[in-house]
């Protein structure tokens, strides 16, 4: 599963703006909607809702993230 840190010294968008997301789904050949992007700040989350990458908004919870990621997993 690949993952990484967005940094503004390697992408040249900002959030909340979609277009930062497309470029990252571009980049990396990757599907939104097999795609998780999660942040503490709502703003960011509803930019990538926008280029159809499933957001969660992390409250500082980690049980909860875990079970948010995991959601469904065990379901078939």
């Amino acid at each position: 599963m690949p993952s990484f840190v967005k940094s503004n010294s390697v992408v040249p968008e900002y959030g909340p703006n979609a277009d930062i997301f497309n470029y990252l789904l571009n980049k990396f050949n990757l599907k939104a909607a097999e795609t998780v992007f999660i942040d503490d700040n709502k703003n960011n989350t509803e930019g990538s809702i926008k280029a159809g990458i499933n957001s969660i908004l992390f409250d500082g919870d980690v049980a909860s993230l875990k079970l948010e990621l995991f959601k469904g997993e065990n379901n078939g």
